[in-house]
This record gives C-alpha cells, sequence and structure tokens, in this order.
C-alpha cells in the first residue's frame, strides 16, 4: 500500500504520455490538475484550470478525460440537493492548460453527481449518481453520449441500493449508490462498474460491483450486482470508510486502485487521505482489490517494467495507453 496525501478525497488519477495527472477540487471551488512522472508524486506541480470562485456552489469530484483528442473535465456543483453535472472542454492540447465552460450536462432536473464517460464498443456512455426528484435515495443511471457535453436524454437506473452494506447513512441521505467508475478487463471482453455505496461520511463506505453481462450496457437487465462489497473498511489496518475509487496503470505493468478512506473510525470527511495498492485479475475474469492495505507481494509505483504479461487495468478514455479513444457516436 502507498501513502499518496494525508489530506484527500475523491481521487481522479490517469496516466497519459509519460506522466500522471491528478485532477481535483480545492475549496469546494477550484478545479486543479497536477503532474507528475510518478505515482507516488502526484501532489507535485499543481495548476489551476477552473475556479467558479464561489465555495457555496460546492463544486464536487472533478474528472479529467480525453475523448476524440480533447481533454474534458466533468465534474458536479450545487449547492446541495441542486448539485448537477458540468463539463469543461481544454482549449490545447495540455491537460494543465486553459479550458472553457461547455455547459451542463442533461441529466435531467434533479440531483446528479460523481459523473464518468467510458466507451464500449465504439459508443461512448456516461454513468452518474442521482436522485428521482422528491427523493433521497441516490441511484447509478447511464445514457449514451450523443457529444462530449450532450446526452441521449434517455436515461435508465442500472443500480439502486438493495443490500444492507448499501444502506448506512445518515437520516437525510439513507441509501446511497455513488461515485461509478467503468473499469476493463486488459483482454477479456468484460467491463464493469465499481461504485461507492452507503454514505461517505460512515466507517461503512465501500465499493459495490456491477458486472455486464450483456451486449448493450443501456439495458438494465444486462448488469449484474455483487451480493456482497468487493472493498471496505478493514480494521485491523484501522483503514475506514474506503471508496470513490479510480484505477491507473503504472509503467512498470501494474494496476492500482487509488481511494480515499480514514484511519479513524467516526473520522468522517475531516480525516480522509489518499491510498493506492495493485489489484489484479482472477481466472473468471474479475477484479481482485484485496481488502484496504492488504499486504502482497509488490513492486513500488516507479520500479522497472515486469514485461508485457502483466495484468492491466482498464483505461476508460483510454488515458492509459496514451493513444486516441475511438470518437463519439
Amino acid at each position: 500500500m502507498t501513502f499518496l496525501l494525508d489530506r484527500g478525497e475523491d481521487p481522479w488519477v490517469i496516466y497519459w504520455q509519460g506522466d500522471f495527472y491528478y485532477c481535483h477540487e480545492h475549496n469546494d471551488s477550484t478545479i486543479l490538475v497536477n503532474r507528475s512522472g510518478t505515482l507516488q508524486g502526484i501532489k507535485d506541480n499543481p495548476v489551476i484550470v477552473w475556479m467558479n470562485g464561489d465555495a457555496a456552489r460546492e463544486l464536487w469530484a472533478p474528472e479529467l478525460h480525453r475523448i476524440d483528442g480533447r481533454w474534458y473535465i466533468y465534474y458536479a456543483e450545487g449547492p446541495g440537493a441542486d448539485h448537477r453535472m458540468h463539463v469543461l472542454q481544454g482549449q490545447g492540447p495540455d491537460p494543465q492548460g486553459a479550458y472553457r465552460y461547455r455547459g451542463r450536462m442533461n441529466t435531467g432536473d434533479s440531483f446528479a453527481i460523481d459523473g464518468t464517460p467510458f466507451e464500449w464498443r465504439g459508443r461512448w456512455y456516461f454513468v452518474w449518481s442521482g436522485s428521482e426528484k422528491g427523493h433521497a435515495t441516490q441511484k447509478l443511471f447511464i445514457d449514451r453520449m450523443e457529444t462530449p457535453w450532450l446526452l441521449a436524454g434517455n436515461p435508465v437506473c442500472i443500480s439502486a441500493p438493495m443490500f444492507d452494506w448499501e444502506k448506512h447513512g445518515m437520516p437525510a441521505w439513507p441509501d446511497i449508490n455513488e461515485a461509478p467508475q467503468a473499469l476493463r478487463h486488459p483482454t477479456a471482453e468484460r467491463m464493469f462498474i465499481v461504485y461507492s455505496a452507503s454514505h461517505s461520511v460512515t466507517d461503512d463506505y465501500c465499493l459495490g460491483r456491477l458486472d455486464l453481462t450483456g451486449p448493450d450496457p443501456m439495458d438494465p437487465g444486462a448488469w449484474r450486482k455483487n451480493p456482497y462489497p468487493v472493498f471496505s473498511k478493514y480494521v485491523d489496518d484501522r483503514i475506514y470508510g474506503p471508496g470513490h475509487a479510480s484505477f491507473v496503470d503504472t509503467p512498470d505493468g501494474r494496476s492500482w486502485i487509488i481511494y480515499h478512506c480514514s484511519p479513524i473510525s467516526g473520522g468522517g470527511w475531516d480525516s480522509r487521505q489518499l491510498r493506492a495498492q495493485p489489484f489484479y485479475w482472477r481466472t473468471d475474469g474479475t477484479p481482485d482489490f484485496g481488502h484496504p492495505g492488504q499486504s502482497r507481494p509488490q513492486i513500488t509505483p516507479d520500479a522497472a517494467p515486469d514485461g508485457p504479461g502483466a495484468p492491466k487495468a482498464a483505461d476508460p478514455g483510454g488515458q492509459g495507453s496514451g493513444t486516441e479513444p475511438a470518437e463519439v457516436h
């Protein structure tokens, strides 16, 4: 396990053309992109790429993606129950360069956060966490992308809290599925959505997994939910509320899960740290994250390559390989 930052939340890290980029917010009002030649150095070289100037609007969980040769940053902005998804478009080839506001994503007129795009079989999709009007339960929705800033307008729900481990919440927000991330098997035709469940302020915040079992991601019946969390608190190592993960490959051929957690039971949001550890693929094609802080034979993120046979994480949007992803269709 690697400690990345003593303070942080909602990590989004990608690898592109020899560098790691860490996209994050500060003070609920500013988006920064850090650049480093190593995973352990992602705290270095921050550049402010966007400011809304108003912390009361609660800018949350920005993600940096490359689609059709351009950079985009997706983020949620509020305040409170009025959070909606928004997108910035890069104005040049540098992920730390200038961005312009492209608009609000048309996810509907209700709470929407943690939106993320992914490509599957030549088409692009957008998944987010949202609540239906007048309801507090957060579910996962998906829609096809017409462009990087426009959805088809026919969203469907692919996951709602149904197990007890998805329902450790607060009185106002009892049942939560949020922070979806696409994870693709490196060789087999397997696609997964790894998401966070329960309220992020609790010790029981954890990761769940949806498996795509059919050809169409827009078919709710094609997604099968794992009945148990795939990554959850590990009291022996004092790791509580691990969640809101992203995935990245390092030049040594390893696949890493990056997540936030608290080292204190009941620590809530104020004690969250960023950590990373390698994960592996089972013979059945599913990801094995182990438990948070698990001691496994591993090398540091900066070690020499293991060779072409080493397992790799999926690269939603083509970020991990440094190659251009397919166009949005």
